[in-house]
């Protein structure tokens, strides 16, 4: 899937942020097995200082910082991702060079959607 960074729908989305003109964003979903499933998020953006990066999922006030545009940030939006994906028993990480993008993983578990049996006593 291809995404232009600067269509107007998706001018206020963090995945977008981040990216400049002309830059891309590519989303991916895989099966990895029956029972793990694999996204990924990748950018040609700015990227992420290194020294950000071992606390990018934890919130900090002096964590924000301006998109390519000058957008604000507080860094809430990954938070949360975290806490989404750790209570659905998975887990998520990113891999970024400053300069040249990043790429935001998440695997999560197949859970099953069966819906659960009542016995009526």
């Amino acid at each position: 899937m291809y995404i232009d960074a600067h269509n107007g729908a998706f001018a206020k989305d963090d995945a977008i942020k981040f990216t400049p003109v002309g830059g891309q964003i590519t989303i991916q979903a895989d099966r990895k097995s029956s029972e793990l499933f694999h996204f990924t998020v990748q950018d040609t953006g700015m990227g992420i200082p290194e020294n950000m990066l071992p606390t990018l999922f934890v919130f900090d006030e002096k964590k924000g910082r301006s998109g390519t545009e000058g957008e604000s940030s507080s860094g809430l939006g990954l938070m949360i991702c975290r806490e989404f994906v750790e209570i659905m028993k998975g887990r998520i990480w990113v891999e970024s060079i400053e300069g040249k993008g990043s790429t935001f993983h998440v695997e999560l578990p197949n859970i099953s959607l069966e819906t659960p049996t009542t016995t009526v006593v």
